[in-house]
C-alpha cells in the first residue's frame, strides 16, 4: 500500500531582491510603496484611517494604514491620476472681425435696394451723428429719391388698367422708382414695355396686366343616329326603337386673361357626367301590296278570275280570335301566317300547354306565365286574355308577327 506524504503549505518566502528591483509603473507593488513613502511624510497626513489588509501577493511590503490628502482621495491614488492625467490648454479664440451697427445696417439697406432695381448713391447716407434709421430710409425710401433737391427734367406717358398716366421724374431716376412715386403697382405677371432698372427716357410705356383663373363649363355631345332597315314595314315607314340622348359633362380650364381680354386656356380635367345613347330607327323597305280588283261581269266572252278567300279557321277557336285582333294592333292579313306558324310551334295553339322544362305556359308560351296577368286575371284559362297579352308582346319588342317569326327561326325562341 503506498503511503501518502502530506505536505503543510506555509507562507510565501520573502524575495529580497524586490528590494533593489523598480517597481513596474501601475503595479500592486507601485502602489504600495508609494502608499509607504507617504506615510512617512507626516507633514502631509490629514486624516489617518484603519490599517489596510494585505494579501500574499503583497507580503513583501509592511502594512500601513491608508492616508488621504486634504481632497479626501488616497494620496497614491492621487499621485497616479496626476502622472497619467494633463489638461488641455484652452486656445484663444480668434478675433472675429466686429462691424459697427450703422456699417450693417446700411449695407443690408444697400442690397434691398439694389433688388428693387433702383440706383444707390452715397450721397444718400448722410454722415455725422444722424441716426442709422434715416439712413437706412434715405436708400429704400423712393419717396426720398423723388423729395431731393434735383429737377424733375424727365416726362412720359404710361400705358395701364386703360388709361395714360403722365409721370414727372428725375432723370437719374429708374422706372420701379418713377413707378413707386406715381402710385403704380407692378404684379409679377404683368408686362413692362421696358426694364424696370433703366433709367426715364420721354419714351411712352405699356404696362398690361396678365391674370389667370380657373372656369368650369358644362357641355353636352350630340347622339348619334343609326337607322336600320325593316322589310316587315311599310316601305317609308319610320319606328324609333331606341331614342337618342346627349352626352353631358364639365370641364375645367386655367384662362389667361390680358387686360381683362382672354388670350389662352389650357384643359385641366374633363369630367364625364353621362355618355351620349345612339339613337336607333327602323326604316320600313316593305314593297307596298296592290289590292285585287272587284269582280267585273263578264265581258268579252271572259270571266274576272275570283278573289282567294283568307285561310279559314274554325269559328270560336283560338284561331279565329287571333284573326279577330290583327287589325287592332295595325297589322293586316299578311301577318297572319307568321303569327300562326310562330304559335303553332310554341304551344299548337293550346291556352293549357306547359312547357315542363322551363315553365313557360300558355299559347304565347309566356315566361313564367303570369306575366299574362297584365292582360287579365283569367290569363290560365282564357285563350283570349292570353292572345292579348302575346300580340302585344310582338308589337312592343318585335313590331310584327313576321319579324318574330324571323327571329324565332334564327335564333329557335322569341
Amino acid at each position: 500500500m503506498t503511503s501518502r506524504t502530506s505536505r503543510t503549505e506555509g507562507p510565501a518566502l520573502f524575495d529580497a531582491n524586490l528590494l533593489t528591483t523598480p517597481p513596474k509603473p501601475g503595479s500592486r507593488r507601485a502602489r504600495r510603496m508609494a502608499e509607504r513613502e507617504a506615510a512617512k511624510a507626516t507633514s502631509l497626513i490629514t486624516n489617518v484611517a484603519t490599517p489596510v489588509s494585505q494579501s500574499a501577493d503583497t507580503a513583501e511590503i509592511p502594512a500601513i494604514s491608508r492616508v488621504s490628502t486634504a481632497g479626501d482621495a488616497p494620496y497614491a491614488e492621487t499621485m497616479n491620476h496626476s502622472l497619467v492625467t494633463s489638461r488641455v490648454k484652452k486656445q484663444p479664440v480668434p478675433a472675429t472681425r466686429k462691424f459697427s451697427k450703422t456699417f450693417r445696417l446700411a449695407g443690408a439697406a444697400s442690397v434691398a435696394a439694389m433688388a428693387a432695381g433702383a440706383s444707390i448713391g452715397l450721397p444718400l447716407i448722410p454722415s455725422g451723428p444722424a441716426p442709422v434709421e434715416i439712413a437706412v430710409a434715405a436708400v429704400v425710401d423712393p419717396t426720398v429719391i423723388a423729395t431731393e433737391e434735383a429737377a424733375t427734367d424727365v416726362s412720359f406717358d404710361v400705358i395701364v388698367d386703360g388709361d395714360t398716366v403722365r409721370i414727372d421724374a428725375d432723370s437719374s431716376m429708374t422706372y420701379v422708382g418713377a413707378f413707386a412715386q406715381a402710385g403704380i403697382e407692378i404684379g409679377a405677371r404683368d408686362e413692362v414695355s421696358v426694364s424696370l432698372s433703366d433709367l426715364v427716357t420721354t419714351d411712352d410705356v405699356t404696362i398690361v396686366r396678365l391674370t389667370t383663373e380657373t372656369v368650369t363649363e358644362e357641355f353636352t355631345n350630340a347622339f348619334e343616329t343609326e337607322r336600320i332597315d325593316d322589310p316587315n314595314l311599310p316601305k317609308g315607314e319610320e319606328k324609333v326603337v331606341t331614342a337618342g340622348a346627349p352626352g353631358t359633362g364639365s370641364r375645367n380650364f386655367q384662362v389667361t386673361y390680358r387686360d381683362g381680354e382672354e388670350s389662352a386656356r389650357v384643359l385641366l380635367l374633363e369630367t364625364v357626367a353621362s355618355e351620349p345613347v345612339t339613337e336607333v330607327i327602323r326604316v320600313g323597305t316593305k314593297a307596298e301590296v296592290a289590292a285585287p280588283a272587284p269582280a267585273a261581269a263578264q265581258s268579252a266572252g271572259s270571266q274576272a278570275a275570283p278573289q282567294a278567300p283568307a285561310p279559314a279557321v274554325p269559328a270560336g277557336s283560338s284561331r279565329q280570335i287571333a284573326q279577330g285582333m290583327l287589325s287592332s294592333y295595325g297589322w293586316g292579313m299578311d301577318q297572319w301566317s307568321c303569327l300562326d306558324s310562330l304559335w303553332q310551334r310554341e304551344s299548337n295553339w293550346n291556352h293549357t300547354a306547359m312547357n315542363s322544362s322551363s315553365g313557360a305556359y300558355g299559347i304565347p308560351q309566356s315566361l313564367p306565365g303570369s306575366k299574362m296577368a297584365t292582360a287579365g286575371a283569367d290569363w290560365q284559362t282564357n285563350p283570349a286574355t292570353q292572345i292579348r297579352w302575346g300580340l302585344g308582346y310582338i308589337q312592343g319588342r318585335y313590331g310584327s308577327p313576321c319579324a318574330a317569326w324571323g327571329h324565332s327561326q334564327a335564333r329557335g325562341w322569341y
